[in-house]
């Protein structure tokens, strides 16, 4: 488990480094990071308790990341935005904060879940999506590229 954690972590990093050297807005970055430091303390005071040996260091280490992580990518988003630049698109927020919510999943199940239904959510989720999918074709023609997710089909 740790090493995965180390591996995702050092995708965060990754991830910052991308969206700062693309350009991040400081005030949307430095806004995103008060509001992830005040998140991110609420989820280390949860988890807490459920940590121990290394973890008690490397899950806060990864809260910090994760929470930089999405912070850039507000900032990224806003810097082009204010640029009138296309590219990155609120997309990219849409991801980091997915990928926030997937790591709560994560950290729930393997330090908090005594007794909790884990397939609950999960389960919802796929539900919603596969609602989203079934629709997803009303009124137009939708096609699974390759390698590139959904696109609309040329008529």
């Amino acid at each position: 488990f740790l090493a995965g954690l180390l591996a995702f972590l050092s995708g965060h990093a990754a991830f910052v480094l991308a969206f700062v050297l693309r350009g991040v807005e400081p005030l949307s970055f430095v806004g995103c990071v008060v509001v992830a430091l005040l998140l991110g303390a609420v989820v280390q005071r949860w988890l807490r308790p459920h940590l121990s040996g290394v973890m008690t260091f490397a899950v806060p280490v990864y809260i910090l990341a994760i929470g930089t992580m999405v912070s850039a990518a507000v900032g990224a988003v806003a810097a082009a935005r204010a640029a009138d630049h296309p590219v990155p698109s609120t997309l990219l927020v849409v991801g980091t904060c997915c990928f926030w919510v997937s790591d709560l999943a994560v950290a729930r199940e393997r330090f908090v879940a005594d007794g909790y239904d884990s397939d609950f959510i999960r389960d919802n989720l796929e539900r919603d999506r596969d609602n989203f999918l079934a629709h997803l074709d009303e009124g137009q023609k939708i096609y699974r590229a390759p390698n590139w997710g959904w696109s609309q089909c040329p008529d």
